[in-house]
């Protein structure tokens, strides 16, 4: 559907009208999932405070007050909204938007979540967590403007704890329909700008250290339900020649989350990572699946 300038205009934020250059646009309406992406690591802090406000309120405002700190420098306002002008504003802002997108759906005709050229998303991030909690679709505007960058490490950068980011990394692995984990054992060893440059879209980054027991753990978490692991019987039995072969240090791990395509895509991530350490399966492990994904991030991620 196309809405003409003068609509767009009256359904996005204010400081956007600058990136209106077009007479027409296109409105889509797409799963609000979708907008979950490397780049808007702050999705998942919204996402976070939603699922556990009625569990443990503490907790929950915890975190959704740490990543607005981080966003406003500790100013606790908002560009744009003058009178978002402290963190009580802001809870009682989304709590307000989440109560309506529950009642009513999004509603296209009072709002649209704009996107970069690049289908990023540039505002709405309170829209659209409340969306992807409640499993409604959300209706988006492509304009000319930038990415707005609020990956992880834009976080990391303001000073938000390592163990705040791994409970909110975790969260997103959860919602994320495409979200693969990458574990680079200790025998391989560096090359880490040219992990990146192989690996795409990136959530999360983090280096986990282990004792022999621990690796043994882990190993068995990574590779639970295959047979020639064993069970809880035998201690998983099998681990044990999989563990000299990726441990043969016992420098840290490797774990990378990150978003890609397909699997053919993840597959094609684990040749090139294999060819660049060139000793074979002992170099990486990818998640092949959605629960494999979010079993070992509730570990690692822990």
């Amino acid at each position: 559907m196309h809405y003409p300038l003068v609509e767009i205009s009256r359904l996005i934020e204010l400081h956007f009208k600058r990136d209106l250059v077009q007479d027409n646009y296109e409105v889509k309406t797409i799963k609000s999932v979708k907008l979950l992406t490397c780049t808007r690591f702050d999705i998942a802090f919204k996402l976070l405070y939603l699922e556990m406000k009625d569990k443990n309120l503490m907790f929950a405002t915890k975190f959704y007050k740490e990543h607005i700190r981080a966003f406003s420098l500790g100013k606790f306002t908002e560009p744009g909204s003058e009178e978002k002008n402290s963190i009580e504003k802001f809870f009682k802002d989304f709590d307000k938007t989440f109560e309506d997108i529950k009642v009513n759906g999004f509603d296209g005709s009072k709002t649209l979540i704009p996107l970069s050229k690049n289908d990023s998303m540039a505002n709405g991030a309170h829209r659209v967590a409340s969306a992807i909690y409640l499993d409604k679709d959300v209706k988006c505007v492509e304009i000319d403007t930038g990415d707005h960058i609020y990956d992880y490490k834009f976080f990391y950068s303001r000073n938000v704890s390592s163990s705040i980011l791994d409970v909110v990394a975790t969260k997103f692995v959860e919602y994320a329909d495409n979200l693969h984990i990458a574990f680079i054992w200790p025998t391989a060893k560096g090359h880490d700008e040219k992990i990146e440059k192989i690996i795409p879209n990136i959530v999360y980054r983090k280096n986990v250290s282990l004792n022999p027991n621990g690796a043994h753990n882990l190993l068995s978490q990574i590779y639970y339900g295959e047979e020639w692991l064993g069970g809880v019987g035998d201690n998983f039995r099998g681990s044990q020649g999989k563990l000299v072969e990726c441990f043969k240090s016992f420098e840290a791990v490797r774990v990378v989350a990150f978003q890609a395509e397909s699997l053919d895509e993840v597959l094609t991530i684990k040749d090139k990572i294999r060819d660049v350490f060139n000793i074979g399966k002992h170099s990486i492990h990818i998640t092949d699946t959605k629960e494999e994904a979010v079993r070992v991030a509730r570990v690692v991620f822990s």
